[in-house]
Order: C-alpha cells, then sequence, then structure tokens
C-alpha cells in the first residue's frame, strides 16, 4: 500500500484521536499509522531504487508494484530486521500495554495507528493475517518463504 494512503487514513483518524484523547494521541496515530513503512526504505535501497530526494518521493507517491516496475526491481523477504519488528502485532500488544500500564495518550495513539496500518496491511503479504505474528513467522519460515517466492500482492 503507498505510503499516501497510510498517511490519509492515519490523519483522519489522528485527527478523531485527537478530539477524542487530545494532541498526543492524534500524532502517536499519525505518526505509527504513517512511519510504519519505514523499513521499506532500506528493503527497497537494497534492491537497487536510489535514495535521494527524487528516490524516496517516488516511493511515497508510488504502489508496491509501480514502484518495482519502475526500479526493476522484484518485492521479496525483506532482509532488514525493522521489517518483522515493524509489522507485528506482538509491537502492537506491547505498546497497548506500555499505554495501559503508564496512561500516555500518545502511546495509545502509537497503538491505535500500528492496529490502523497493519489493517490496511492485511493483503499485502503472503499468509495474512497469519503472517503478522513474530511468533508465527519463526515457526512457519520455510512455508512463508516458500509462500513469498510464489505470491502475487
Amino acid at each position: 500500500m503507498k505510503t499516501t494512503v497510510h498517511f490519509a487514513a492515519s490523519a483522519v483518524a489522528g485527527a478523531g484521536a485527537w478530539l477524542l484523547g487530545g494532541p498526543a494521541a492524534g500524532l502517536g496515530l499519525l505518526a505509527f499509522g504513517t512511519l510504519l513503512d519505514i523499513d521499506h526504505v532500506e528493503h527497497y535501497h537494497s534492491r537497487g531504487m536510489p535514495i535521494d530526494l527524487k528516490g524516496l518521493l517516488g516511493a511515497v507517491a508510488r504502489n508496491q508494484e509501480k514502484l518495482e516496475k519502475h526500479h526493476k526491481i522484484k518485492r521479496g523477504v525483506p532482509a532488514s530486521w525493522a521489517f518483522p519488528v515493524l509489522h507485528c502485532v506482538e509491537l502492537l500488544f506491547l505498546t497497548t500495554l506500555l499505554a495501559v500500564v503508564s496512561g500516555r495518550h500518545l502511546l495509545y495513539g502509537a497503538a491505535a495507528g500500528i492496529l490502523l496500518h497493519l489493517l490496511m496491511d492485511i493483503k499485502a503479504y503472503p499468509m495474512s493475517p497469519r503472517f503478522f505474528s513474530l511468533v508465527w513467522r519463526g515457526r512457519n519460515r520455510v512455508r512463508l518463504r516458500l509462500a513469498w517466492k510464489t505470491w502475487k500482492a
């Protein structure tokens, strides 16, 4: 999914969170709903996308299929540690727990942003929604790698 779509949805939801929980909740939702895809920069750069202003702006504006065609790259299992950590329900559970324990509105917003982002990405990865669990990925690594090779978004 394009970063601009994540940003737009997170901005609308963040505005609601701002009204209900204050500015920290709204900003947390906007930031985490959008910026979870920061891992894509390293992933696509390692496959040939230039890391300059033009490349980054193009990455924000294009969906994954157009990005792959434009840079003549093939999507595959991301090698970066950031991908599995940023796109997992375990991060969502941890952030929610920290929000409850601390009472911080920023963390409530962050948890809502992570949830929104994962829900929007539900059809973007093979073997979804199970895909979004680090535990499940670890236990099903071989099956997931095979599914990734044959899967089309």
